[in-house]
């Protein structure tokens, strides 16, 4: 299995295949402060091609088995992606979510983290 790191200015997918939808997506961490002060977050994770939101799901902090969890769910109902792409976090990058992802013969493209 191929991991890929992106530098800045380089094209995420645009240089491997002509996209479909389902073929690529994109795994995003989201945190965030209400006006109470309330903390929150979520695992949002979007279809490349057509910008469509395929999940969003709320958590109290993010942690590998959440996200791999919600993925495997998404690949369930629509079939595994042939890439994912997400930032070089520790979650990312994590021995769980290359297991997982090489079990499910996904590319991992790591993008800069914010």
């Amino acid at each position: 299995m191929k991991y890929q790191h992106l530098h800045r200015g380089q094209h995420l997918f645009r240089d491997y295949l002509e996209l479909i939808p389902n073929e690529a997506w994109r795994v995003d961490y989201i945190s965030y402060v209400l006006d109470n002060g309330h903390r929150g977050s979520s695992i949002a994770i979007i279809d490349v091609c057509t910008s469509e939101r395929l999940a969003m799901k709320n958590c109290s902090s993010l942690h590998v088995e959440r996200v791999v969890q919600v993925l495997e769910e998404l690949c369930r109902v629509l079939g595994a992606p042939q890439l994912l792409m997400c930032d070089r976090s520790a979650e990312f990058s994590s021995q769980i979510f290359l297991t997982w992802a090489s079990h499910h013969r996904i590319q991992i493209v790591h993008g800069s983290s914010r």
